[in-house]
């Protein structure tokens, strides 16, 4: 069932279907609650003011491209950019005017899914390209699937991702993770990355265990990007068909939670990757459309230990 209400002063779009409830909000596609059999598994502010400062980038849609660009510097089809600079001298989640301060708005909907739409004009934040951006939230009675489409009128870069957090034990740290990934990129003291490496102990959660610690890094996965993600009451099945993840433990949420009270999982093209040989471009041609997803699959956490 799909419904529309207020949420101070933004559009708020909801899907009930079995076990699984979800509600949006226009501002920055963000999620404002996702909930399982009663259960609510996200981190989320109670009114709009952490929304609109995009503290966390709390379970907002973020682009035009996720993760940290070394400089700002992009070379797109021969020619350089220069991005603006939003975290020191890089620059992280698209600029101060990416997708997630987009008031989107509504384009479709049924009884299961709904599409939101926004347009990011060309030269925002040093991007070349007029981009119309859409994203689909679709649930079922134990599923969520985020799809992103887009098209772009120039040659450009596009790497978007959903920045859900996780809240599925108090501490995201006791949350146990598998994720299917033999290499990761270590990084630098700017969070960018240093190169593709084989992961360590730390590293290595090809085997469901805690997380235990801090995490801010991108992982590379054996084939299909998955994941499973064990709390106390639910668990969590993650894959996508983006060629790498993000796990960020929340060192450094707003001041409504508590450190590390949740941790997001972003599906992503790899930090810095227009200027890296060893990653996938992420260039956008003009007139080509993108189309990727992301889907969450939820049951019991007893069952994954039958």
């Amino acid at each position: 069932m799909f419904e529309i209400s207020d949420f101070f002063g933004y559009e708020r779009y909801s899907l009930r279907c079995g076990k699984t409830e979800l509600s949006v909000i226009s501002l920055g596609a963000a999620i404002s609650s996702l909930r399982y059999d009663g259960q609510e598994l996200l981190l989320g502010f109670e009114d709009a003011e952490g929304y609109e400062k995009g503290w966390s980038y709390l379970n907002m849609i973020v682009g035009r491209y996720a993760n940290r660009i070394r400089g700002g510097r992009v070379n797109i089809s021969g020619r350089e950019y220069q991005l603006e600079c939003n975290e020191g001298r890089n620059q992280l989640h698209g600029g101060t005017e990416g997708l997630h301060k987009k008031r989107w708005t509504l384009s479709a909907h049924s009884d299961e899914s709904f599409t939101l739409s926004c347009t990011s004009p060309d030269g925002e934040c040093g991007y070349p390209g007029e981009l119309k951006v859409s994203v689909s939230y679709t649930v079922t009675d134990a599923s969520m699937t985020v799809r992103f489409q887009a098209v772009s009128d120039r040659d450009t870069v596009f790497a978007p991702t959903t920045h859900a957090y996780f809240r599925l034990n108090p501490s995201c740290f006791d949350t146990r993770l598998r994720l299917n990934a033999s290499r990761y990129m270590p990084t630098d003291g700017e969070n960018l990355p240093l190169g593709i490496c084989p992961v360590d102990e730390r590293f290595d959660f090809r085997s469901l265990r805690p997380i235990g610690e801090n995490y801010d890094h991108c992982f590379i996965p054996d084939g299909e990007c998955s994941a499973l993600l064990s709390g106390e009451k639910t668990a969590v099945f993650f894959r996508s068909d983006f060629p790498a993840m993000q796990l960020y433990t929340g060192e450094f949420l707003p001041p409504a939670f508590e450190k590390n009270a949740g941790f997001a999982l972003e599906p992503e093209f790899c930090p810095d990757s227009p200027n890296r040989s060893d990653c996938p471009s992420p260039l956008l041609k003009a007139g080509e459309r993108f189309d990727r997803f992301a889907e969450y699959r939820f049951c019991p956490v007893e069952e994954i230990l039958l």
